[in-house]
């Protein structure tokens, strides 16, 4: 109320439909991807088991020369690498690009969440008649909000007319990369706000630092 006293609780309700409709997409896609990799690995497996085999039982019973051919010790080495290094890196390489879409869209989901959110108190300030100019606590409020969403960078204030101000930046971005002009690589949302906006930032390579 207007005494700051709690006066009503506020319940939310989430659906995990959509969630898991995505994890279900990007688990099948990285399956997809990685099927025809998985079939040849696993018949380079059975290939280098069969002939590691018949080399071990070739020696025990004494059948020709101990010493395998050059050429067919180098086949069995390839087989190896590629079965024990070369697949397994390439199925992550598959898994992350898979999983990269749903990982975005939720990056951009969370800071459109945060900016409408902000968006609407900036609003509501503004129909009570807060200039601009005269919004005390947004430097906190932006603090508070890049604490609890730690893969947003930057928050700002966007008056009609004007350069952004409040410009809030998180604690991973360095000082001096904290300007418009030196973060070329750092994407922003911008939410309308009455007749200004709220831009939230966050930095390109987030995706890539979290796979």
């Amino acid at each position: 109320d207007s005494t700051g006293a709690p006066a009503a609780t506020l319940w939310g309700a989430l659906d995990p439909a959509e969630v898991r409709a995505q994890a279900r997409d990007a688990a099948l896609d990285m399956v997809l991807r990685a099927l025809p990799l998985m079939l040849l690995a696993l018949v380079t497996t059975w290939w280098l088991l069969l002939r590691w085999s018949t080399r071990i039982i070739t020696s025990m019973r004494g059948i020709g020369s101990t010493e395998a051919p050059q050429g067919s010790a180098r086949q069995l080495w390839l087989a190896v690498v590629f079965s024990v290094v070369v697949a397994p890196a390439a199925m992550l390489w598959i898994a992350r690009e898979a999983a990269r879409p749903a990982v975005t869209a939720q990056i951009q989901e969370n800071a459109d969440a945060v900016g409408r959110t902000l968006s609407g108190q900036v609003a509501r300030a503004l129909s009570l008649g807060v200039p601009w100019n005269a919004m005390n606590g947004m430097d906190e409020l932006f603090q508070q909000q890049l604490k609890e969403a730690p893969e947003l960078s930057y928050l700002a204030l966007q008056p009609p007319g004007e350069a952004a101000r409040n410009a809030t930046w998180g604690g991973d971005v360095p000082a001096q990369a904290r300007t418009a002009q030196a973060s070329p690589d750092l994407l922003r949302r911008t939410l309308t706000a009455g007749d200004g906006a709220v831009v939230v930032g966050y930095p390109a390579d987030f995706v890539d630092r979290q796979l």
